[in-house]
């Protein structure tokens, strides 16, 4: 039995954890319940991971008694995610409308999708943003109609088509309020090895209805939702002191809630051929293990374990969660890309952006000494990659 008080300082995120587990599996609590739970602690971080709507509904749940400041804290935040997350629903049916109006295809990605299946109660799980995912070729008219809609792109493009060519998403705000923040992917990972490599089409092939209130859209089918989920904690929330708690959850519940319609030999065998056997691995194992403990098939535990990732993924994963400069991101990436062809346009992009980009990053001034600048630097932050 775990001791009452903790022999030294207590390990928040530790006990954060087992508490978000024991909402799918009460007996995660099994010998803790009289542990010393620091609960200011606990508070604060369920907020910063976007989960104190799940604490708050486990501390119900299960009885436990915080004491009375933190448990206002909770019921405070508890109704916070509730009109954060009701506005964005409503949005996301908004713009959902406008883009099939447009003739845009869309598939709902992470939070917006959950929402519709293992979050259905709006006070639960924050969302912080809408994420969305259109066909390449269908980037022009969504960003129309979301334009229509007063959203517009954060940043200013360094060339024109050079962020459908070598990028994944944009950003765009809405900055009337409610400000709102909608990703619209075209691609699913930051990276060119995966931009190169992974065919989305086997992702559109994966998807089912999605009824926002009558607005059709589409989600991922349980097998592509757990390998995007899975690959988007690790590749995109890998580095230390990332929010991670709300993604470990999330993935947990789906296993939980849709486990037995997962197709395990026809999503580890893509997984090995497009570079995403360490994110299962890392993220699975993880869930297996204390105090999530989430059940995978015998057979496919085994032969995930046995599968060997290549080099040039872990090579991709150390590029997307080293803690480098951005000129050592972009030396990666440039080695990273397939072919000379884009390789060469991808350099020419980065070392000499177009003067609009180049105006919004750096500010005013002559445009040699903003470009004499940009490339000094990147040189320095090269020379300290180390």
């Amino acid at each position: 039995m775990p001791p009452t008080q903790p022999a030294g300082p207590p390990d928040i995120a530790a006990q954060l954890a087992r508490l978000l587990a024991a909402r799918l599996r009460p007996d995660a609590l099994d010998g803790y319940r009289d542990q010393a739970w620091h609960w200011p602690g606990l508070v604060r971080l369920a907020d910063a991971e976007g989960v104190a709507g799940l604490l708050r509904e486990l501390v119900e749940r299960e009885g436990l008694r915080p004491p009375e400041a933190e448990r206002l804290a909770l019921e405070r935040e508890r109704y916070q995610v509730l009109a954060v997350n009701t506005w964005l629903r409503a949005e996301t049916r908004r713009i959902a409308g406008a883009l099939s109006a447009a003739g845009v295809e869309l598939i709902l990605l992470k939070g917006a999708a959950l929402a519709l299946t293992l979050f259905r109660d709006p006070g639960l799980r924050r969302m912080g943003d809408v994420d969305l995912l259109v066909r390449p070729e269908a980037v022009p008219a969504a960003l129309a109609a979301l334009r229509a809609l007063g959203y517009a792109p954060g940043q200013v493009e360094a060339h024109r088509g050079s962020r459908l060519a070598f990028e994944n998403e944009v950003m765009l705000y809405r900055s009337a309020p409610p400000e709102t923040l909608v990703e619209l992917h075209w691609q699913l990972f930051d990276d060119p090895f995966y931009q190169d490599r992974l065919p989305m089409a086997w992702f559109w092939a994966r998807t089912r209805p999605a009824d926002l209130d009558g607005v059709a859209a589409r989600q991922l089918e349980p097998s592509a939702q757990l390998l995007h989920l899975c690959a988007h904690l690790a590749l995109h929330h890998g580095r230390p002191g990332h929010p991670r708690l709300r993604w470990l959850h999330d993935i947990a519940a789906l296993l939980q809630a849709e486990g037995a319609a997962i197709d395990w030999p026809a999503l580890l065998e893509p997984a090995r051929d497009w570079g995403l056997v360490l994110p299962l691995q890392s993220v699975l194992s993880e869930l297996a293990a204390e105090p999530w403990r989430a059940a995978l098939p015998a057979a496919a535990a085994a032969a995930l374990a046995n599968m060997a990732p290549s080099p040039a993924e872990r090579a991709a994963l150390a590029r997307l969660t080293a803690p480098r400069p951005a000129a050592w991101r972009l030396w990666q990436d440039l080695r990273a890309l397939t072919g000379w062809r884009r390789r060469l346009a991808f350099l020419a992009i980065n070392l000499v952006p177009g003067p609009r980009y180049m105006r919004q990053r750096y500010g005013r001034g002559p445009l040699p000494t903003l470009y004499l600048r940009r490339w000094a630097r990147g040189l320095r932050q090269l020379g300290r990659r180390g």
